[in-house]
């Protein structure tokens, strides 16, 4: 069956940590094991319920800042430095734009809260470069779950072997080839543009 739309996660895919320092250095203030935090931030209940929509934006980093020692005062500064170093893969973007030039239909499906939609729109500047996004927080339910696939398939009008999933983790790779999508793991942009040129061909 021919490939007629791909879907793309964003954490690890299309925004990538490149830069640690200012992780590592909150790592020190707050005298946390080194290359710790992004577990204690992203690996946690709290978070799984942040990204179903089921906790608020202010709400949570309140409860991170509390449970990681973190003064009041300087909530906002650690998160805007948690994320600080997130840079777009701008070369998987400019062949994203190429695909979809050649009338392929473009998705993302990805597990956060909803200002990842603000994020996308405001900071990036990358909204339009896709046909629907599904974000977690906005549907109530999170990857791997067979519904958050399901419900970009609808939006993008496309069978599920008809759709190629790109995403950093092998459990939501597993996820969406349960519900019979293409799975391309994503560990650098040249093996996953080659693994997806793969399955057009």
């Amino acid at each position: 069956m021919t490939i007629r739309a791909l879907i793309f996660d964003i954490g690890g895919v299309l925004l990538r940590t490149l830069d640690w320092s200012k992780r590592y250095e909150w790592e020190r203030k707050l005298n946390l094991p080194h290359n710790s935090l992004e577990a204690l931030v992203h690996g946690t209940t709290l978070n799984t319920q942040f990204e179903r929509g089921e906790v608020a934006f202010d709400a949570f980093w309140d409860a991170v800042g509390r449970r990681l020692g973190v003064p009041a005062e300087l909530v906002t500064q650690f998160r805007e430095d948690f994320y600080a170093g997130d840079a777009l893969n701008q070369a998987l973007l400019a062949r994203i734009r190429q695909w979809r030039r050649d009338g392929l239909k473009i998705g993302i499906i990805s597990n956060a809260p909803p200002s990842l939609r603000m994020t996308l729109q405001h900071r990036l500047h990358i909204v339009d470069d896709f046909d629907h996004i599904v974000i977690s927080a906005e549907v109530g339910v999170r990857k791997p779950h067979a519904r958050i696939y399901e419900i970009a398939l609808e939006e993008l009008d496309v069978v599920a072997a008809e759709a190629v999933f790109v995403d950093d983790l092998t459990e939501n790779i597993a996820g969406a080839q349960a519900v019979g999508l293409h799975g391309v793991h994503f560990t650098d942009t040249a093996p996953a543009v080659a693994a997806i040129e793969a399955l057009l061909a």
